[in-house]
């Protein structure tokens, strides 16, 4: 068994909870390095990577910077998005 079907036999709620405990732990990159595991920000910490996500969510519906109002939720890995907005 490879670890993708692993991961659909756990529950969604099961997960959830693993990822709020992990969450919990401090220094991530220092805990996991021992177990073989990379802790890795995403992409969102490249300014120009979050620039183009942003302009694309921009494009993609109809809006106007002008008259709406903007409500960064969960940034996630950076704040790049909520500071570019």
């Amino acid at each position: 068994m490879n670890l993708k079907e692993l991961k659909k036999l756990i529950p969604w709620y099961i997960k959830l909870g693993i990822k709020i405990m992990l969450s919990w732990i401090p220094n991530k990159e220092v805990f996991f390095r021992p177990f073989g595991i990379i802790y890795k920000l995403g992409d969102m910490m490249k300014p120009e990577y979050s620039l183009q996500v942003f302009i694309s969510h921009l494009e993609g519906g109809n809006f106007d910077p002008k008259n709406n109002v903007i409500l960064e939720i969960g940034p996630g890995d950076s704040i790049s998005t909520g500071i570019i907005a």
